[in-house]
């Protein structure tokens, strides 16, 4: 059976698109490409994507996907993006053969979810010199596919970014109902889990203006007020599981824009992985060393790494000594640039990255030319050792370049540590919670 409608999450791979503000166009678009995917098919509705996971795509092959998938519709996600960082808001451009009816639905349903409206939030362009052609191409060589250009909003905007930051599930619901309701689709509202705290304060998290006299109101009143569809699963109380020795122990918490993390060294793992990050299964994990990908798409590791006690790399990416955090078998931790683990024994757990701490050791593990890349401000997971408190520490902090990561685990009480593979590669999740994600196909993460 043909898709009724093909999902394009706009630019990925080498082409990250819009970059402002600390986010990757091309990791959002594939966020909500995603999440719209799984709605969809939660709704019956057959779907298809044009990527899944963080690779570019030529405009060639793209259209090309688009136009040879059956679809009758595509949706082609995207962040703005300007010169003027005061440009903000939602449009959403259509074919010149099309009359653009289902375009202001969208633009009507993202404007119900707080995003501001464009001048001219619909529009269509031909070319300069044909008018009887569409200018975009996602809309000149897709064929008789009806294809949506939809531009969230202003990612070089600061208030635009964090809009999307925040609620790009929402939006990405708002498109999903505005397809389903413009199509005459049943539209089936998601199952939304809250926490236990009073559901009117959870609301008002979200950013709803809801006023109730005595300050309470049911799960049934609240989503009537929203959308009065929508379906509510209320949270089950699961029995608390106590601690199981050391190992059990973890500790997250948050001081000013760095997570931390810590734990017994010997709760370390490294997971082997080979997938897009946020989709990895695990309740605990970070960013591991350094990776890269083949032609296909398969990745890799650039660095050591060893898990309860089994190699699984042994070289280092320039064929330089680079610096590696082990964990032995008894506990004790250790930073030493290494160009392979052979020499060393009972080893437990071991990752390479680059050696920050005490010393920032690039030149010497080959990280250099355009390598040295390595050390721009970017999302930066870094991993130490406090020996105060026996604990490993793991720091996940924004815009941060390799001196500043240094900095981060010395404040935290560390004597040595190395940088992981950071930027777009960054992902942090505790407890089953995903603090920062990415669209990127991870080779492996550092779990616990």
């Amino acid at each position: 059976m043909n898709p009724l409608i093909v999902i394009s999450a706009g630019h990925g791979g080498s082409d990250p698109g819009a970059v402002a503000n600390g986010m990757l166009e091309k990791d959002y678009t594939l966020l909500i490409s995603l999440y719209q995917y799984k709605r969809f098919k939660e709704s019956g509705v057959p779907v298809s994507l044009v990527r899944d996971w963080d690779i570019a795509l030529g405009n060639v092959l793209r259209a090309s996907m688009v136009k040879n998938s059956g679809a009758k519709y595509c949706i082609d996600n995207h962040c703005n993006a300007a010169v003027s960082t005061s440009a903000q808001g939602v449009e959403v451009i259509h074919s010149i053969h099309n009359d653009g009816k289902l375009a202001h639905a969208i633009v009507e349903a993202l404007a119900a979810e707080g995003i501001p409206k464009r001048a001219t939030p619909v529009y269509c362009r031909s070319l300069p010199n044909n008018s009887k052609q569409d200018y975009y191409f996602m809309h000149r060589w897709t064929g008789n596919v009806q294809t949506n250009i939809i531009e969230y909003d202003f990612i070089s905007n600061t208030q635009g970014a964090q809009r999307i930051k925040e609620n790009w599930e929402r939006y990405a619901e708002a498109v999903v109902r505005a397809y389903c309701l413009f199509l005459n689709i049943p539209y089936k509202a998601p199952i939304v889990k809250v926490d236990n705290d009073p559901i009117l304060e959870w609301a008002k998290r979200q950013g709803y203006n809801i006023a109730k006299a005595d300050d309470k109101i049911t799960y049934r009143e609240l989503w009537e007020v929203l959308y009065g569809t929508l379906q509510i699963e209320e949270p089950k109380e699961k029995p608390k599981e106590e601690p199981k020795g050391e190992l059990r122990e973890m500790k997250h918490y948050k001081i000013a824009l760095t997570d931390v993390v810590e734990v017994d060294p010997l709760a370390l793992k490294v997971s082997v992985q080979d997938m897009v990050a946020n989709r990895i299964n695990l309740s605990n994990f970070v960013t591991s060393g350094y990776q890269w990908h083949h032609e296909n798409g398969t990745t890799y590791p650039l660095g050591i790494l060893v898990s309860e006690g089994r190699v699984i790399n042994d070289r280092q990416p320039h064929g330089k000594p680079a610096g590696t955090l082990i964990v032995y078998k008894n506990g004790s931790v250790a930073v030493k640039e290494l160009l392979s683990i052979k020499g060393e024994k009972d080893v437990w757990f071991a990752v390479s990255g680059c050696g920050i701490l005490p010393t920032i050791n690039m030149a010497s593990a080959g990280f250099v030319g355009a390598y040295s890349d390595i050390a721009r401000s970017t999302d930066r997971p870094v991993i130490g050792y406090n020996p105060e408190k026996k604990k490993i520490v793991i720091a996940v902090r924004p815009s941060s370049d390799i001196n500043r990561g240094q900095l981060t685990l010395k404040n935290l009480g560390c004597t040595m540590g190395i940088t992981l593979d950071g930027g777009g590669s960054t992902v942090l999740k505790v407890g089953g919670k995903l603090i920062k994600s990415t669209t990127r196909r991870l080779y492996s993460v550092i779990t616990w």
